[in-house]
């Protein structure tokens, strides 16, 4: 029951550009709500900062073994737990670096990052991550099946 690293790459890909697309949509929102983002160093690090969490749990979480049958429910929710993953890795790394000399304690640095960050785009960010799970599942499914076609069925290279 492994999975390979090519298939593990192809999902921290995929699910990349999924944390991407919330990225985009939350950048829209705050230009639409007419709430300016601070373009400093800081601001582009918790911007970008989706971007490699989704990458990880992609990688750590967004494929299953290849033995295992493929099912598109299924599919779909670990493509949304692996997308919820990244939010709270994201959610953490965020409020740890929201801390100093005077930050609120920890716990509610994250209760409040989730708070909003739930609202705003999280709830986005799982609705990519079950496309994501099931996109990959049917790309799964088609690779297998042309795989498993006979020979005489396979057009020539």
């Amino acid at each position: 029951m492994s999975v390979s690293m090519q298939h593990r790459a192809a999902a921290a890909g995929w699910y990349t550009v999924a944390a991407l697309l919330a990225v985009i949509a939350l950048a829209a929102i705050a230009w639409l709500g007419n709430v300016l983002l601070p373009m400093t160093a800081a601001g582009w690090v918790v911007l970008l900062l989706p971007l490699p969490c989704a990458a990880l749990m992609g990688f750590l979480f967004g494929t299953q073994p290849h033995d295992v049958p493929v099912r598109m429910g299924r599919a779909a929710l670990r493509g949304a737990g692996v997308m919820l993953l990244a939010f709270l890795l994201t959610t953490l790394l965020i409020a740890l670096m929201a801390g100093g000399e005077n930050a609120p304690p920890l716990a509610e640095r994250v209760g409040f990052i989730l708070l909003v960050g739930g609202f705003s785009v999280g709830w986005l960010a799982l609705l990519l991550g079950a496309v994501t799970g099931w996109r990959l599942a049917r790309r799964s499914l088609s690779v297998h099946a042309a795989s498993s076609t006979p020979a005489a069925f396979q057009p020539e290279p």
